[in-house]
């Protein structure tokens, strides 16, 4: 799996602004049919490093305060935050995913199982439907 950078700097009054374009290979899990993939997620970020003690208290996460006595700044938390508030809450394989079968369990992407969905009764449910009637 191969992580993927493009990061460029500008000088600005304050200090500098970053801008770039991260993308990750997310091992992921189906949430329809619980088959293992791998999806690409790129995130463009924006951030904002200044020497400005009043810059860098500001509640933007983006702004990272730096000693001019320092020849580094670690980026990577705020990175780290910005690619994981992009994960998807919901992930499927492809829109087309037609999940798990509920009665039988079959992977519906790969066989037709032959359930029919409308006719399988849940006897579970049964002493409901003599309340509705």
């Amino acid at each position: 799996a191969k992580i993927t950078c493009f990061l460029t700097s500008e000088k600005q009054w304050h200090g500098y602004r970053l801008t770039g374009e991260i993308s990750i290979p997310f091992f992921e899990t189906c949430d329809r049919c619980l088959v293992e993939f791998t999806d690409q997620h790129t995130t463009e970020f924006f951030i904002l490093l200044t020497n400005d003690s009043e810059l860098s208290g500001a509640e933007d996460d983006d702004v990272i305060w730096f000693s001019d006595a320092k020849n580094t700044v670690d980026i990577g938390p705020v990175i780290r935050e910005l690619v994981l508030v992009e994960e998807p809450f919901k992930t499927i394989c492809s829109v087309d995913c037609n999940g798990i079968c509920p009665y039988c369990g079959a992977n519906r992407n790969q066989e037709n199982c032959g359930c029919n969905v409308d006719t399988v009764v849940d006897n579970r449910w049964e002493n409901l439907k003599q309340i509705i009637k």
